[in-house]
């Protein structure tokens, strides 16, 4: 019907619904049709990746949104983390701690870690802010594998965090998690823009 309406070859109109679908909007089932997917947080992270691609945003304008929205999420997190949310992100550091020599799976950990600490606030508005700005980081891997003595500096900033979530003492956590991304960016602070641009291709 849409070839004929459109007067496109079916080839085209294949190619169409293959890239439609690679981005999640549709499914299609063999035999029986074509069918609206429900949107999900990847509406949110295709458009930022092709912005990074585009170097429209950068590190630095991720993580200047991370210091405006992490702050109140680990004050909200050491106030209302359940019990099995507090496990959960012990088993995070625990496994931050033993993939220090593997920066992909480390920083693949440190986004598991701030993920589930979003959802340990109750907020699912919180959760779904954060998470495309988390799940963009791992695309500059190769930018964290030029520093690899950093990650034993984040691990300890992360196990101040943790401690003071189970201590459930908002104010140090907040101070700890802000030391953090204070201590990040300083990392960073005498790299170019176009070190900051550059993402690792999927």
């Amino acid at each position: 019907e849409f070839v004929n309406r459109y007067g496109v070859s079916r080839t085209v109109w294949r190619e169409a619904l293959r890239a439609i679908e690679a981005r999640g909007l549709i499914k299609v089932v063999q035999g029986k049709g074509v069918y609206v997917q429900k949107p999900g947080l990847w509406t949110v992270i295709d458009p930022m990746r092709q912005l990074l691609r585009d170097q429209s945003i950068t590190l630095k304008h991720l993580m200047q949104a991370r210091s405006i929205l992490e702050p109140e999420i680990v004050r909200l997190a050491s106030l209302n983390a359940q019990e099995d949310q507090l496990e959960i992100l012990e088993h995070d550091y625990a496994r931050m701690t033993k993939t220090l020599d593997n920066i992909e799976k480390n920083v693949a950990v440190i986004k598991d870690f701030h993920n589930h600490l979003a959802y340990a606030t109750g907020n699912p508005v919180l959760a779904i802010m954060i998470w495309p700005i988390i799940a963009l980081i791992p695309n500059f891997i190769d930018l964290f594998s030029t520093m690899p003595e950093s990650s034993r500096k984040v691990c300890e900033n992360h196990d101040k965090i943790l401690a003071a979530l189970k201590n459930r003492d908002p104010d140090s956590a907040e101070a700890a998690l802000r030391t953090h991304l204070i201590e990040v960016m300083k990392l960073f602070e005498n790299r170019s823009d176009e070190d900051f641009s550059v993402i690792k291709e999927e």
